[in-house]
Protein backbone atom coordinates (compact mmCIF):
# COMPACT_ATOMS: atom_id res chain seq x y z
CA UNK A 1 0.00 0.00 0.00
CA UNK A 2 1.10 3.70 -0.40
CA UNK A 3 0.03 6.79 1.51
CA UNK A 4 -1.62 10.08 0.16
CA UNK A 5 1.83 11.60 1.11
CA UNK A 6 2.87 10.00 -2.09
CA UNK A 7 0.23 11.36 -4.47
CA UNK A 8 0.77 14.67 -3.32
CA UNK A 9 4.19 14.69 -3.70
CA UNK A 10 3.92 13.02 -7.59
CA UNK A 11 1.42 16.42 -7.96
CA UNK A 12 4.30 18.71 -6.28
CA UNK A 13 6.78 17.32 -8.71
CA UNK A 14 4.71 17.65 -12.26
CA UNK A 15 4.89 21.76 -11.64
CA UNK A 16 8.83 21.15 -10.62
CA UNK A 17 10.00 19.22 -13.32
CA UNK A 18 9.23 18.95 -17.26
CA UNK A 19 11.62 15.56 -16.96
CA UNK A 20 9.07 13.35 -15.51
CA UNK A 21 6.68 12.48 -18.33
CA UNK A 22 5.34 9.07 -19.24
CA UNK A 23 3.31 8.18 -21.94
CA UNK A 24 0.52 5.65 -21.42
CA UNK A 25 -2.75 4.85 -22.76
CA UNK A 26 -5.98 5.84 -21.24
CA UNK A 27 -7.76 2.78 -22.40
CA UNK A 28 -6.70 -0.86 -22.85
CA UNK A 29 -9.06 -4.36 -24.16
CA UNK A 30 -8.34 -7.41 -23.14
CA UNK A 31 -9.64 -10.66 -23.64
CA UNK A 32 -10.81 -12.90 -20.79
CA UNK A 33 -8.39 -15.87 -20.60
CA UNK A 34 -5.81 -13.90 -22.87
CA UNK A 35 -3.21 -11.53 -21.91
CA UNK A 36 -2.75 -8.03 -22.21
CA UNK A 37 -0.04 -5.52 -22.65
CA UNK A 38 -0.48 -1.80 -21.15
CA UNK A 39 2.45 0.34 -23.34
CA UNK A 40 3.87 2.50 -21.05
CA UNK A 41 7.28 5.08 -21.68
CA UNK A 42 8.64 7.40 -19.04
CA UNK A 43 11.36 9.91 -18.82
CA UNK A 44 12.93 11.29 -15.33
CA UNK A 45 15.73 14.06 -14.57
CA UNK A 46 19.04 13.25 -16.06
CA UNK A 47 21.12 13.26 -13.17
CA UNK A 48 19.35 10.33 -12.00
CA UNK A 49 20.17 7.94 -14.88
CA UNK A 50 22.99 6.11 -12.92
CA UNK A 51 20.64 5.48 -9.90
CA UNK A 52 19.34 1.95 -9.44
CA UNK A 53 15.40 2.25 -9.72
CA UNK A 54 11.82 0.15 -8.54
CA UNK A 55 9.28 -0.28 -11.17
CA UNK A 56 6.01 -0.25 -9.57
CA UNK A 57 2.40 -0.71 -11.13
CA UNK A 58 -0.84 -0.10 -9.15
CA UNK A 59 -4.22 -1.62 -9.32
CA UNK A 60 -7.25 0.42 -7.92
CA UNK A 61 -10.49 -0.62 -7.51
CA UNK A 62 -12.75 2.20 -8.45
CA UNK A 63 -14.77 2.26 -4.73
CA UNK A 64 -11.32 2.26 -3.05
CA UNK A 65 -9.52 5.82 -2.35
CA UNK A 66 -5.83 6.43 -3.31
CA UNK A 67 -4.73 5.49 0.08
CA UNK A 68 -5.99 1.72 -0.94
CA UNK A 69 -3.91 0.97 -3.52
CA UNK A 70 -2.91 -2.26 -4.65
CA UNK A 71 0.26 -3.70 -6.18
CA UNK A 72 0.05 -5.69 -9.60
CA UNK A 73 3.98 -5.53 -10.80
CA UNK A 74 6.87 -4.60 -8.64
CA UNK A 75 10.04 -5.16 -10.26
CA UNK A 76 12.34 -6.25 -7.28
CA UNK A 77 10.40 -7.61 -4.66
CA UNK A 78 7.38 -10.05 -5.92
CA UNK A 79 5.93 -10.23 -2.52
CA UNK A 80 4.67 -7.16 -2.60
CA UNK A 81 2.62 -7.60 -5.46
CA UNK A 82 -1.15 -8.38 -4.40
CA UNK A 83 -1.67 -12.73 -4.93
CA UNK A 84 -3.47 -12.90 -7.56
CA UNK A 85 -1.16 -10.91 -9.63
CA UNK A 86 1.82 -13.07 -8.31
CA UNK A 87 3.30 -15.22 -11.58
CA UNK A 88 0.79 -13.31 -14.23
CA UNK A 89 2.62 -10.08 -14.12
CA UNK A 90 5.81 -8.86 -15.49
CA UNK A 91 7.52 -6.01 -18.05
CA UNK A 92 8.25 -6.18 -21.43
CA UNK A 93 10.60 -3.80 -21.83
CA UNK A 94 13.85 -3.00 -19.56
CA UNK A 95 13.40 0.07 -17.27
CA UNK A 96 16.78 1.18 -17.89
CA UNK A 97 15.29 2.03 -21.41
CA UNK A 98 12.56 4.28 -20.13
CA UNK A 99 10.02 1.29 -20.94
CA UNK A 100 7.53 0.35 -18.02
CA UNK A 101 5.19 -1.79 -20.50
CA UNK A 102 3.28 -4.22 -18.33
CA UNK A 103 2.06 -7.35 -19.52
CA UNK A 104 -0.90 -9.18 -17.33
CA UNK A 105 -1.19 -12.86 -18.27
CA UNK A 106 -4.76 -14.85 -18.23
CA UNK A 107 -6.64 -12.31 -17.97
CA UNK A 108 -10.10 -12.17 -15.75
CA UNK A 109 -13.11 -10.18 -15.21
CA UNK A 110 -11.71 -8.64 -11.88
CA UNK A 111 -8.84 -7.58 -13.34
CA UNK A 112 -10.62 -4.58 -14.70
CA UNK A 113 -9.55 -1.95 -13.05
CA UNK A 114 -7.61 1.39 -13.50
CA UNK A 115 -4.00 0.62 -13.07
CA UNK A 116 -0.78 3.37 -12.85
CA UNK A 117 2.71 3.18 -13.02
CA UNK A 118 5.14 4.54 -10.32
CA UNK A 119 9.02 4.76 -10.38
CA UNK A 120 11.10 5.07 -7.26
CA UNK A 121 14.81 6.23 -6.68
CA UNK A 122 14.45 7.04 -3.73
CA UNK A 123 12.55 8.62 -1.03
CA UNK A 124 12.87 12.06 -2.63
CA UNK A 125 13.08 10.90 -6.35
CA UNK A 126 9.61 9.17 -6.49
CA UNK A 127 6.77 9.74 -9.02
CA UNK A 128 3.33 8.19 -10.15
CA UNK A 129 3.19 8.71 -14.06
CA UNK A 130 -0.53 9.58 -14.79
CA UNK A 131 -3.13 9.30 -16.06
CA UNK A 132 -4.47 6.12 -15.29
CA UNK A 133 -4.95 3.38 -17.75
CA UNK A 134 -8.51 1.62 -17.80
CA UNK A 135 -8.42 -2.19 -18.45
CA UNK A 136 -11.83 -3.74 -19.87
CA UNK A 137 -12.07 -7.02 -20.18
CA UNK A 138 -14.17 -8.51 -23.08
CA UNK A 139 -15.76 -12.28 -22.89
CA UNK A 140 -15.70 -14.43 -25.59
CA UNK A 141 -12.88 -16.36 -27.91
CA UNK A 142 -9.59 -13.49 -29.17
CA UNK A 143 -9.07 -13.43 -32.35
CA UNK A 144 -5.81 -13.78 -32.01
CA UNK A 145 -5.70 -17.64 -31.22
CA UNK A 146 -5.94 -19.07 -34.65
CA UNK A 147 -5.06 -22.51 -35.50
CA UNK A 148 -5.17 -23.91 -39.05
CA UNK A 149 -5.57 -27.89 -39.07
CA UNK A 150 -7.15 -29.82 -41.59
CA UNK A 151 -10.15 -31.66 -40.73
CA UNK A 152 -9.17 -35.32 -42.12
CA UNK A 153 -5.73 -37.09 -42.75
CA UNK A 154 -5.68 -40.53 -44.44
CA UNK A 155 -1.80 -42.43 -43.37
CA UNK A 156 -0.71 -45.99 -44.53
CA UNK A 157 -0.53 -48.92 -42.41
CA UNK A 158 3.27 -48.98 -41.50
CA UNK A 159 4.52 -45.85 -42.94
CA UNK A 160 4.24 -42.40 -41.33
CA UNK A 161 2.00 -38.96 -41.65
CA UNK A 162 2.37 -35.42 -40.97
CA UNK A 163 -1.07 -33.44 -39.37
CA UNK A 164 0.20 -30.03 -40.53
CA UNK A 165 -0.48 -27.66 -37.37
CA UNK A 166 0.52 -23.69 -37.47
CA UNK A 167 -0.94 -21.87 -34.72
CA UNK A 168 -0.87 -18.12 -33.27
CA UNK A 169 -1.30 -16.37 -30.14
CA UNK A 170 -0.96 -12.79 -28.33
CA UNK A 171 1.77 -10.94 -28.93
CA UNK A 172 2.43 -10.30 -25.29
CA UNK A 173 3.08 -13.93 -25.37
CA UNK A 174 5.75 -14.18 -27.51
CA UNK A 175 8.78 -14.31 -24.94
CA UNK A 176 6.93 -16.71 -22.61
CA UNK A 177 8.15 -20.13 -22.28
CA UNK A 178 5.50 -22.36 -23.93
CA UNK A 179 4.43 -26.17 -23.70
CA UNK A 180 2.95 -28.13 -26.60
CA UNK A 181 0.08 -30.87 -26.46
CA UNK A 182 -1.10 -33.29 -29.03
CA UNK A 183 -4.27 -35.32 -27.71
CA UNK A 184 -5.97 -38.61 -29.68
CA UNK A 185 -9.39 -39.73 -28.66
CA UNK A 186 -11.34 -42.67 -30.47
CA UNK A 187 -14.63 -40.69 -30.27
CA UNK A 188 -16.04 -37.07 -29.21
CA UNK A 189 -15.28 -37.58 -25.39
CA UNK A 190 -14.25 -34.49 -22.99
CA UNK A 191 -11.76 -36.62 -22.06
CA UNK A 192 -8.37 -37.87 -24.28
CA UNK A 193 -5.07 -39.32 -23.40
CA UNK A 194 -1.58 -37.42 -24.68
CA UNK A 195 0.06 -38.29 -27.95
CA UNK A 196 3.08 -35.70 -27.75
CA UNK A 197 3.72 -33.69 -25.18
CA UNK A 198 6.97 -31.63 -25.61
CA UNK A 199 8.10 -30.98 -21.60
CA UNK A 200 7.93 -34.50 -20.62
CA UNK A 201 7.59 -37.56 -22.59
CA UNK A 202 6.17 -39.80 -19.97
CA UNK A 203 2.93 -38.20 -19.96
CA UNK A 204 2.39 -39.53 -23.53
CA UNK A 205 0.10 -42.34 -24.04
CA UNK A 206 2.65 -45.82 -23.71
CA UNK A 207 1.75 -46.97 -27.62
CA UNK A 208 2.71 -43.51 -28.99
CA UNK A 209 5.83 -42.61 -26.58
CA UNK A 210 9.24 -42.78 -28.76
CA UNK A 211 6.65 -43.03 -31.99
CA UNK A 212 5.71 -39.00 -32.11
CA UNK A 213 7.39 -35.56 -32.87
CA UNK A 214 7.19 -32.39 -34.55
CA UNK A 215 8.18 -31.91 -37.36
CA UNK A 216 9.07 -27.71 -36.98
CA UNK A 217 9.46 -25.22 -33.74
CA UNK A 218 6.23 -23.62 -32.31
CA UNK A 219 8.22 -20.48 -31.69
CA UNK A 220 7.69 -20.30 -35.19
CA UNK A 221 4.17 -21.21 -35.15
CA UNK A 222 4.55 -24.91 -36.79
CA UNK A 223 2.68 -27.62 -34.42
CA UNK A 224 2.87 -29.31 -37.09
CA UNK A 225 2.84 -33.64 -35.59
CA UNK A 226 4.36 -36.64 -37.03
CA UNK A 227 3.44 -40.26 -36.13
CA UNK A 228 5.71 -42.80 -37.36
CA UNK A 229 4.96 -46.47 -38.00
CA UNK A 230 1.54 -46.05 -38.49
CA UNK A 231 -1.17 -48.83 -36.95
CA UNK A 232 -5.09 -49.27 -37.20
CA UNK A 233 -5.74 -48.11 -33.83
CA UNK A 234 -3.81 -44.58 -34.38
CA UNK A 235 -7.36 -43.90 -36.36
CA UNK A 236 -9.02 -41.22 -34.44
CA UNK A 237 -9.45 -37.55 -33.52
CA UNK A 238 -6.29 -35.52 -32.78
CA UNK A 239 -6.08 -32.12 -31.78
CA UNK A 240 -3.32 -29.48 -30.63
CA UNK A 241 -2.87 -27.52 -27.47
CA UNK A 242 -0.67 -24.32 -25.78
CA UNK A 243 0.16 -24.06 -22.56
CA UNK A 244 2.44 -21.16 -21.59
CA UNK A 245 4.06 -20.74 -18.14
CA UNK A 246 2.69 -18.73 -15.95
CA UNK A 247 -0.13 -17.64 -18.52
CA UNK A 248 -3.27 -18.92 -20.33
CA UNK A 249 -3.61 -22.13 -22.29
CA UNK A 250 -5.76 -22.95 -25.21
CA UNK A 251 -6.94 -25.75 -27.48
CA UNK A 252 -6.62 -25.56 -31.30
CA UNK A 253 -9.93 -26.11 -33.83
CA UNK A 254 -11.00 -28.00 -35.76
CA UNK A 255 -10.19 -31.50 -34.61
CA UNK A 256 -7.94 -33.67 -37.03
CA UNK A 257 -9.72 -37.07 -38.37
CA UNK A 258 -6.87 -39.46 -38.75
CA UNK A 259 -7.72 -42.61 -41.38
CA UNK A 260 -5.68 -45.50 -41.75
CA UNK A 261 -5.57 -47.64 -44.99
CA UNK A 262 -3.55 -50.41 -46.13
CA UNK A 263 0.07 -50.05 -47.30
CA UNK A 264 -0.17 -49.49 -50.57
CA UNK A 265 2.63 -47.28 -51.60
CA UNK A 266 5.30 -48.37 -54.62
CA UNK A 267 8.10 -45.88 -55.64
CA UNK A 268 8.05 -44.73 -59.38
CA UNK A 269 10.80 -45.49 -61.47
CA UNK A 270 11.63 -43.26 -64.29
CA UNK A 271 13.23 -45.76 -67.49
CA UNK A 272 16.05 -44.19 -69.04
CA UNK A 273 17.42 -45.22 -73.07
CA UNK A 274 19.51 -48.45 -72.02
CA UNK A 275 22.61 -48.66 -74.39
CA UNK A 276 25.04 -51.53 -74.20
CA UNK A 277 28.42 -50.01 -72.92
CA UNK A 278 27.17 -46.57 -72.13
CA UNK A 279 26.23 -45.09 -68.86
CA UNK A 280 22.82 -44.56 -67.62
CA UNK A 281 20.90 -42.63 -64.66
CA UNK A 282 17.89 -45.20 -63.72
CA UNK A 283 15.48 -42.55 -61.38
CA UNK A 284 13.70 -44.48 -58.07
CA UNK A 285 11.25 -41.94 -56.11
CA UNK A 286 9.02 -41.83 -53.47
CA UNK A 287 6.39 -38.97 -52.42
CA UNK A 288 6.14 -38.71 -48.29
CA UNK A 289 5.22 -36.01 -45.85
CA UNK A 290 7.85 -37.25 -43.06
CA UNK A 291 11.47 -37.62 -42.42
CA UNK A 292 13.82 -38.33 -39.91
CA UNK A 293 14.31 -41.74 -38.58
CA UNK A 294 11.12 -43.03 -39.97
CA UNK A 295 11.78 -41.68 -43.23
CA UNK A 296 11.29 -44.34 -46.27
CA UNK A 297 14.45 -45.58 -47.23
CA UNK A 298 15.62 -46.70 -50.92
CA UNK A 299 17.93 -49.44 -52.01
CA UNK A 300 18.34 -51.30 -55.56
CA UNK A 301 17.98 -54.92 -56.36
CA UNK A 302 20.20 -55.50 -59.33
CA UNK A 303 22.02 -58.14 -61.58
CA UNK A 304 25.44 -59.04 -59.48
CA UNK A 305 27.32 -58.54 -62.74
CA UNK A 306 26.30 -55.23 -63.09
CA UNK A 307 29.10 -52.20 -61.99
CA UNK A 308 26.71 -49.32 -60.40
CA UNK A 309 26.76 -46.51 -57.86
CA UNK A 310 23.97 -45.19 -56.22
CA UNK A 311 23.16 -41.63 -54.98
CA UNK A 312 20.22 -40.36 -52.65
CA UNK A 313 18.94 -37.09 -52.12
CA UNK A 314 15.65 -35.58 -50.97
CA UNK A 315 13.55 -32.17 -51.98
CA UNK A 316 10.63 -30.65 -50.18
CA UNK A 317 7.63 -28.89 -52.08
CA UNK A 318 5.24 -27.43 -49.07
CA UNK A 319 4.80 -30.56 -46.79
CA UNK A 320 5.55 -32.94 -49.18
CA UNK A 321 9.12 -35.09 -49.23
CA UNK A 322 10.69 -36.08 -52.39
CA UNK A 323 12.87 -39.11 -51.89
CA UNK A 324 14.99 -39.48 -55.12
CA UNK A 325 17.51 -42.93 -55.48
CA UNK A 326 19.43 -42.42 -58.57
CA UNK A 327 21.10 -45.86 -59.88
CA UNK A 328 24.06 -45.20 -61.60
CA UNK A 329 25.27 -48.17 -64.27
CA UNK A 330 26.83 -49.82 -67.26
CA UNK A 331 25.01 -52.30 -68.92
CA UNK A 332 25.99 -54.70 -71.87
CA UNK A 333 23.61 -56.87 -74.21
CA UNK A 334 24.07 -59.56 -72.24
CA UNK A 335 21.90 -57.83 -69.44
CA UNK A 336 18.92 -57.65 -71.90
CA UNK A 337 15.76 -59.36 -70.13
CA UNK A 338 17.34 -58.88 -66.72
CA UNK A 339 15.42 -57.19 -64.65
CA UNK A 340 16.20 -53.96 -61.33
CA UNK A 341 13.84 -53.54 -58.47
CA UNK A 342 13.54 -50.56 -56.55
CA UNK A 343 12.11 -50.81 -52.95
CA UNK A 344 10.62 -48.22 -50.36
CA UNK A 345 11.41 -49.76 -46.61
CA UNK A 346 9.81 -48.24 -43.89
CA UNK A 347 10.49 -49.84 -40.29
CA UNK A 348 7.49 -52.50 -40.74
CA UNK A 349 6.20 -52.29 -44.46
CA UNK A 350 8.42 -52.16 -47.98
CA UNK A 351 7.61 -52.68 -51.49
CA UNK A 352 9.22 -52.75 -54.52
CA UNK A 353 8.72 -51.83 -58.33
CA UNK A 354 10.65 -53.63 -60.93
CA UNK A 355 12.11 -52.53 -64.54
CA UNK A 356 12.85 -55.11 -67.13
CA UNK A 357 15.62 -53.91 -68.82
CA UNK A 358 15.53 -53.43 -72.34
CA UNK A 359 19.28 -52.93 -73.82
CA UNK A 360 19.93 -51.65 -77.01
CA UNK A 361 23.11 -51.39 -79.47
CA UNK A 362 24.12 -49.21 -81.62
CA UNK A 363 26.13 -49.03 -84.65
CA UNK A 364 27.49 -45.64 -86.19
CA UNK A 365 28.58 -45.58 -89.64
CA UNK A 366 29.33 -42.16 -92.01
CA UNK A 367 26.43 -42.78 -94.04
CA UNK A 368 23.49 -43.93 -91.23
CA UNK A 369 22.51 -44.21 -87.73
CA UNK A 370 21.02 -47.60 -86.59
CA UNK A 371 19.79 -48.91 -83.30
CA UNK A 372 19.32 -52.48 -82.38
CA UNK A 373 18.02 -55.09 -79.79
CA UNK A 374 20.30 -57.71 -78.95
CA UNK A 375 18.91 -60.10 -80.97
CA UNK A 376 19.67 -57.53 -84.49
CA UNK A 377 23.01 -56.92 -82.99
CA UNK A 378 24.31 -60.64 -82.92
CA UNK A 379 22.56 -61.25 -86.03
CA UNK A 380 24.20 -58.14 -87.87
CA UNK A 381 27.76 -57.57 -89.55
CA UNK A 382 28.77 -53.97 -89.52
CA UNK A 383 30.65 -54.48 -92.24
CA UNK A 384 28.46 -55.36 -94.58
CA UNK A 385 27.14 -52.06 -95.41
CA UNK A 386 24.31 -53.36 -97.75
CA UNK A 387 23.09 -55.98 -95.40
CA UNK A 388 22.81 -53.31 -92.86
CA UNK A 389 20.85 -50.71 -95.19
CA UNK A 390 18.40 -53.41 -95.71
CA UNK A 391 17.99 -54.02 -92.41
CA UNK A 392 17.54 -50.50 -91.49
CA UNK A 393 15.15 -50.24 -93.80
CA UNK A 394 13.01 -53.24 -92.00
CA UNK A 395 13.78 -51.68 -88.46
CA UNK A 396 12.41 -48.45 -89.05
Amino acid sequence: MIGKSYFLLSLLQVGLSQEWKGDTPREVIAQEGSCVQIPCNYTYPAHLVARSRVGIWYMRRYWETWSTWSTAFHSVDHSHELPRFRHRTRLSGDLKDGDCSLIINNISREDAEPYFFRIEFDSRNSYNYLPETKLHVSVGLSQEWKGDTPREVTAQEGSCVQIPCHYSYPSCLENQPRGGVWFHKKKQVPWAPITFYTKDHNHELPRFRYRTRLSGDMKDGDCSLIINNIRREDAGLYFFRIEFDNGPSHNYYPITQLHVSDFTDKPTVFPAEIIAGKRVDVSCTINTTCNGTAAPVLTWDTPTDVPGSVSNTVTQHGVTLTYTSVLTLIPSLKHHGQTLSCRVRYPSVSSNRTLVLTVQCKYRHPSFYISCNRIQCAQQDPTNITGLRKKLVLFY
